[in-house]
């Protein structure tokens, strides 16, 4: 390291606040990598970057298909019952999909609020209320059709 750096270094690391009048390069080295280039401290909501889109998964999924899982979970878990209902336990996968559908679509609006920096506090709640809902429904299905198959294998011995 040449002097010119040392001294360019010296100015990025001085601190008024710090006994020694210094703060330490890596502190100086992490900050700037953690903050991403025109960072708002206002609104410190993330924007729309590839980056954050894959992060969450939410932007892989488009929400036409989301709308027809859903309609057809929600068809297929309705219509079972009614045709078959000795056989119940082939609705639990249309609720399973209904529900993964349901999700998606709330976490899509969520992420478009973020992107749009909407505050809309009754939405967002109401939005994460259709999420934890359809995260209940889908666990309870699932486990409630992995323990239902179980006991009939058990049972068909």
């Amino acid at each position: 390291m040449g002097s010119r750096d040392r001294v360019f270094l010296n100015s990025l690391t001085r601190n008024p606040h710090s006994p020694s009048g210094y703060t330490h390069p890596i502190s100086v080295v992490f900050s700037v990598m953690l903050t991403p280039p025109r960072f708002d401290p206002a609104a410190p909501l993330p924007r729309r970057t590839a980056a954050n889109i894959m992060a969450t998964g939410v932007g892989r999924a488009d929400s036409t298909r989301l709308v027809r899982c859903g309609v057809i979970g929600a068809a297929g878990a309705l219509a079972v019952p009614v045709i078959v209902p000795g056989l119940w336990l082939l609705a639990i996968p249309f609720i399973c999909l209904a529900s993964f559908a349901s999700w998606g679509l709330a976490a899509q609006k969520t992420q478009d609020l973020d992107i749009r920096q909407a505050t809309a506090p009754k939405f967002r709640r109401w939005l994460g209320v259709a999420r934890l809902t359809a995260t209940v429904v889908g666990g309870t299905a699932a486990v409630l059709g992995v323990a239902a198959v179980t006991l009939l294998l058990i049972a068909s011995r």
